[in-house]
This record gives C-alpha cells, sequence and structure tokens, in this order.
C-alpha cells in the first residue's frame, strides 16, 4: 500500500527502503547523481524517452521534508539570472497630452511586439506607468502596443491563465453546484470574457467621461488598469 505519491506515482514503504539504500551505497554523489541513478533503476521516462531527474530531485526532497530519508547536502547552486531581473530602461518619446475627440484618434493600430525591436518600449511604458511598474508575464503571453497618428497610446499583454486561482475556482464551484455543468461553463467563460472587457473599458473611459460628456479626452499615460491577466495602459 502507497504511503506517498508524487506526480501520479505511487511511492509504497518497498520504494522508500530502496531509496534509503540506493542512497547508503552511494554515500559521496550528489542529488543530481542520484536522481539519475533512480530514474534509471526505475526505468522514469517521459515520453521522449528522456529520464526524468528533475521531477525525481524535487520527489526526493519531498521524501526528506517528511522525514523519509536523509539526502547529501546540496553541492551546486545553479545561478538564475531572472530571479534578480534587471528593471527595463526608460524610452523616451513624445509624451505630450493628447487632448482631441476620440473618433480623431482613428484609425488605431495593434501590433504584435513579443519578441521584436519594440517589446524594450512595452517593457518601459509598463515599468514607467503602469501602478505595478513592469512584471514578466509567466508562461506563454502576447504583448501589444496600440498606435494613434504613429504614438503609442496604450498597451495590452495577455498570459497564461494561473493552473490554480482561489477567486476564479470559487465563483466555478458555485455555478457548479447551482446549474448543469454545461451551464456552468458557459457561464464561467462569459464571466472571464466580461471580466476583461470591462478592465479594458474603465481603463479608458473612467477619465473621458470624468473630463468631458461630448468625449473630448485628455488620456495620459498613467491611467491603466490590471484586470486578472490583462494587464493595460491607455495613454
Amino acid at each position: 500500500m502507497s504511503q506517498f505519491r508524487y506526480r501520479g506515482r505511487e511511492l509504497s514503504t518497498e520504494d522508500i527502503l530502496y531509496i534509503r539504500a540506493l542512497i547508503e551505497r552511494h554515500p559521496g554523489e550528489s542529488r543530481r547523481k542520484l536522481s539519475v541513478r533512480l530514474c534509471e533503476a526505475w526505468q522514469w521516462q517521459q515520453a521522449n524517452g528522456a529520464l526524468r531527474d528533475m521531477v525525481c530531485r524535487s520527489m526526493l526532497l519531498m521524501l526528506e521534508r517528511a522525514g523519509q530519508i536523509t539526502l547529501p547536502p546540496v553541492s551546486y547552486v545553479r545561478h538564475n539570472p531572472l530571479i534578480q531581473r534587471a528593471r527595463p530602461e526608460a524610452v523616451l518619446i513624445d509624451a505630450t497630452p493628447i487632448e482631441s475627440r476620440l473618433c480623431n484618434l482613428q484609425p488605431l493600430e495593434l501590433e504584435q511586439v513579443r519578441r521584436t525591436a519594440r517589446e524594450p518600449l512595452f517593457n518601459s511604458l509598463m515599468e514607467q506607468h503602469h501602478y505595478l511598474g513592469y512584471e514578466q508575464p509567466v508562461g506563454e503571453h502576447l504583448k501589444y502596443l496600440v498606435w494613434a497618428h504613429d504614438r503609442p497610446v496604450a498597451c495590452l499583454a495577455w498570459s497564461s491563465a494561473p493552473r490554480h486561482l482561489a477567486s476564479r475556482e470559487a465563483v466555478q464551484r458555485i455555478l457548479m453546484e447551482a446549474v448543469p455543468d454545461s451551464v456552468a461553463l458557459r457561464a464561467s467563460i462569459v464571466i472571464g470574457a466580461r471580466c476583461i472587457a470591462r478592465g479594458l473599458i474603465e481603463a479608458f473611459w473612467r477619465k473621458v467621461t470624468a473630463t468631458s460628456p461630448s468625449c473630448s479626452a485628455v488620456v495620459p499615460y498613467s491611467m491603466m488598469c490590471r484586470r486578472h491577466h490583462m494587464a493595460i495602459a491607455c495613454g
């Protein structure tokens, strides 16, 4: 009977005893070498045939924290430059306030700038004008600049949704308990879409309506809004 479970793998008492014996047989080896040996012994591989030694090391650490095994001391700490990421440098642009009717900003052009020469401009604008500054999006993401008459007037960013989000899951639980599955799924999608749309509308129109009911707008870069996983900077 299994005592522990990690990434879908059941760990029995015999498995833990085997790991202890492996560590005792190779007292001078690093954690990485031990994980490779264990993967080879268990034929623990990815779909492409590569050993799952990184997952194995995480499993060994879990067992050590649970008091089941004792690992050798850490022998090497990999330098990760992303932990101390440099802040984006300021990019100088024309920051003259735009005072005009909204219709005069047309046409607006959306440009995807991820992995292009204009990505530093996007990062700089978010760093200077978003109330949270620039934060590197997690996972797959897209970055857009919105242009009007050769001037950037907004920044839009989408990133991968988190696997777990308490507020989102709370709404989903309520929906799943109250209505059939198919209806709850459609409703949760609509709620997410409305939250995103609302964030964009509020970021742009709150200042417009406060300035003039006739849609004459002065929209500074500092007016921004972040809703869920879409970061918005309007200017």
